[in-house]
């Protein structure tokens, strides 16, 4: 076969593909601008006694205020998006208790932790009455004696309805929240002030959080974000500051006592060597950053065992500067001539790694 006759063959077979493929764009009808005609059905209504979780939105779209929204208005600032440096933990939730504060621990950030709480009241047939969202507050109507959560009212002792009211805060370490209740009177008012004259029930609350950290803790609930809740008290409550002599400093906007436990906490947690405590006077002392310190090639069990207990650094806890309620400073002194300046503040920079 020549080559002229090749040619030809090649030219004819891509007229032939050319016409088939105009053809069967006429074939395929366009279906993109169907949408603009479709008709809009009515929102699905669920009998009274029934929940309507299982067919709401996925993804909702929280009702957007236009003017506080628009870019144009002085201060406005898009919110930022969550941290994702939660500290790890093998338990999904933890209820801690000091005094009479009990609180559930959550590892997700406010914002994840709103709607699940939301859906909790919904399966615990109890609805909610009155928020703040941005203070993190939510005061419930009273509980019905259908609802699961009746037995702990009659546990609690108290009498007439009883209502719920909580409290989610941002948590001590990033991307984790906190959320504390109370059992009320139903029919109050909801303000900040109402958390602070609530009485504290400490083994009903301990129930009431443990069931509230399984449901939310659940692989169904994980997927869930309010843009609502994302200032939920956003600051964080572990600060990292320098003075005006250049020394530095941690912040805790903590109580005395959770101030403490967590400095402990963050020490155990890094391994630092703790020679000595006095909770009395809010100081731990320190050894050696690691036990890999306490090793050489001459040492024995005992001379380690004698280093492990020496007294280099002292943590100081003390009230802030600022006098500011439940605020107290972190200090790290070096009493070991020794040691090397910065170890001080490598030993704070741990502290705050560990806490923060």
């Amino acid at each position: 076969m020549s080559d002229i006759t090749i040619k030809i063959i090649a030219r004819r077979a891509l007229l032939v593909f050319s016409a088939f493929a105009l053809t069967a764009c006429g074939l395929i009808k366009d279906r993109s601008g169907e949408y603009n005609a479709a008709e809009t059905s009515q929102r699905i209504t669920v009998p009274e006694g029934y929940s309507d979780l299982k067919i709401g939105s996925r993804y909702p779209i929280p009702n957007v205020d236009r003017k506080a929204a628009s870019s144009d208005q002085e201060g406005y600032e898009l919110p930022k998006p969550p941290n994702a440096t939660a500290a790890l933990s093998a338990d999904p939730y933890l209820v801690e208790s000091i005094e009479d504060q009990t609180w559930l621990r959550l590892y997700s950030s406010p914002g994840k932790v709103w709607p699940m709480l939301d859906f909790f009241w919904q399966e615990q047939g109890v609805k909610t009455s009155q928020q703040l969202i941005q203070q993190g507050y939510v005061m419930t109507q009273a509980i019905a004696e259908s609802s699961p959560l009746y037995e702990l009212v009659r546990e609690s002792g108290m009498t007439g309805q009883v209502a719920l009211l909580a409290n989610l805060l941002q948590g001590v370490r990033r991307n984790t929240a906190e959320l504390q209740v109370k059992l009320v009177p139903a029919g109050g008012v909801l303000t900040e002030a109402s958390w602070s004259k609530a009485a504290s029930l400490p083994k009903v609350e301990t129930k009431i959080l443990n069931a509230v950290g399984e449901f939310v803790s659940s692989d169904v609930q994980r997927n869930r974000h309010s843009l609502l809740a994302n200032d939920i008290s956003g600051e964080p409550r572990v600060f990292l500051l320098e003075d005006d002599q250049g020394g530095k400093y941690l912040k805790l906007n903590l109580s005395y006592l959770r101030s403490w436990r967590e400095v402990g906490k963050a020490l155990k947690a890094s391994e630092v060597l703790v020679s000595d405590i006095d909770q009395s006077q809010g100081k731990y002392f320190v050894s050696y950053l690691s036990r890999d310190e306490l090793d050489s090639w001459f040492s024995t069990e005992e001379h380690r065992q004698e280093k492990a207990k020496e007294h280099n650094f002292s943590i100081e806890i003390s009230g802030s500067a600022l006098e500011q309620a439940d605020a107290y400073e972190v200090r790290v002194k070096a009493l070991n001539d020794s040691f090397d300046s910065n170890t001080a503040t490598e030993l704070l920079t741990i502290i705050f790694e560990h806490i923060s």
